[in-house]
């Protein structure tokens, strides 16, 4: 078994021909964080929504792609760097400091962060100051909007941050934690895989929508027409979506 010390390489795809009938093989090298169900690592295997997606795309597109796990702040080294030509499943407005170097596909894929309660609890909040007394769980360092991550800093609503989101729906359950932040997708993936009802939870408050991209690094922009058309296309008939519901239906 590989060390999941070592990086490590998942060839997602088939090498072929590139799109427009040159001789030599184009290929990708990408890099992502663990983000379940987007990209989930277990026992040294790379699988999730995102890794499906990259297959179609690899199959529609001729490219290879050559997808890496990374930690966080590592990934975002290797890109300013150089060493990732794309990230996968990410948001614009997440990488701001980097804007400089990337450029986008259009949007695949529509979520967003909600805040889970269990039902006898359930709420219908239409701003922060609902939360405020109240004890949330977080992604470790993740930075919230709409005036979340301010109420955090100021003591309006304490924070208990976990690396591990299926911890955070443990607590939930168990009553030891008031709410959870949590993105929308990965909410019907954990309560699925914890084989909880999700009948006995509800959503007490929506964040504002989030789309998601691939991001290429702008030395490798020349890419873009391809992999925007592929996305059309697989948005059009469906695989996406087909993709997407295997991880949360």
């Amino acid at each position: 078994m590989v060390s999941k010390q070592v990086l490590f390489a998942i060839i997602v795809g088939v090498f072929v021909g590139w799109w427009q009938g040159e001789a030599s093989t184009q290929s990708l090298n990408l890099g992502t964080a663990e983000w379940r169900p987007w990209q989930v690592l277990e026992d040294g295997h790379l699988t999730g929504i995102t890794p499906g997606i990259l297959q179609e795309l690899s199959k529609r597109t001729g490219c290879a792609m050559n997808v890496r796990p990374f930690p966080h702040k590592r990934m975002m080294a290797a890109f300013e760097k150089g060493g990732i030509d794309m990230e996968p499943t990410v948001n614009p407005s997440w990488r701001d400091c980097q804007s400089h170097i990337s450029v986008y596909t259009i949007p695949f894929y529509t979520t967003g962060d909600i805040v889970l309660v269990r039902k006898k609890n359930a709420i219908h909040a239409t701003s922060v100051r609902d939360f405020y007394g109240m004890n949330l769980g977080c992604g470790l360092g993740y930075f919230y909007p709409e005036g979340f991550q301010e109420a955090f800093n100021r003591g309006d609503i304490h924070r208990e941050d976990n690396p591990v989101s299926e911890k955070n729906l443990q607590k939930l359950a168990l009553e030891r934690l008031d709410g959870i932040i949590v993105d929308k997708v990965q909410a019907r993936y954990l309560l699925k895989k914890a084989n909880l009802d999700p009948a006995d939870f509800v959503t007490a408050y929506r964040f504002k929508p989030s789309k998601l991209s691939l991001r290429l690094h702008r030395s490798r922009q020349a890419f873009l027409p391809a992999l925007n058309k592929a996305i059309e296309e697989m948005i059009a008939d469906g695989t996406i979506d087909r993709i997407v519901a295997k991880y949360v239906e």
